[in-house]
């Protein structure tokens, strides 16, 4: 049974309002879905390599409250100021006595696979589970690629910064909003191409 014609533009006009609504919830909460927080605690907290100081004091907060017993601080093998950047980071975690044979400086090469990278940083320890800080908006991936690298390990994942609210107003800060979208790029790729 065919619906009358002057139902027809209703319909369309209706399935159009459903599409603009979906786009708009499914953009309003695509930041929410780049973020995945299952912290627990780990025999080892892994901050990869395209880390900020934050990234690193986190997981040092992280270590001081019981999550792991040891920190493995991925760090480039770069020179900042004539000074290997893993000599740098040696001495900013010598600094806190109470991280004393806590924290392992594993030098990286940026150029090659992140996973594989800490796989080998991860030899030493042999650990069960692993704990990774990263940014908010790198969990999911990062967690994907990990898992999917690496399943000899049980993986959770937190992110390095402390506050979030929901939703994440991604949309009202032009660099956020770049760094959703890049990460969206990302994973998109990484779920297409990557595996």
């Amino acid at each position: 049974m065919k619906p009358p014609s002057k139902l027809k533009p209703i319909l369309a006009i209706a399935g159009v309002m459903l599409l603009l609504i979906a786009a708009f919830v499914g953009l309003r909460n695509c930041g929410n879905y780049l973020i995945v927080d299952n912290a627990s605690k780990s025999d080892v907290i892994l901050v990869p390599s395209r880390g900020m100081p934050l990234r690193y004091d986190r997981g040092v907060d992280l270590l001081r409250n019981g999550y792991a017993g040891h920190i493995i601080a991925d760090v480039p093998a770069f020179t900042y100021f004539g000074h290997p950047a893993p000599e740098l980071a040696q001495q900013y975690f010598a600094q806190q006595p109470d991280l004393a044979g806590k924290v392992d400086v594993c030098a990286v090469n940026l150029t090659l696979p992140e996973s594989a990278q800490a796989a080998r940083c991860l030899e030493k320890f042999q650990p069960k589970s692993v704990l990774i800080v990263t940014g908010q908006f790198q969990t999911r991936l990062t967690l994907k690629v990990f898992s999917h690298d690496l399943p000899q390990y049980q993986w959770s994942v937190i992110p390095a910064q402390r506050r979030r609210q929901y939703p994440v107003k991604w949309w009202t800060d032009g660099n956020i909003a770049k760094i959703v979208f890049l990460e969206w790029n990302q994973l998109i790729w990484w779920e297409c191409f990557g595996r």
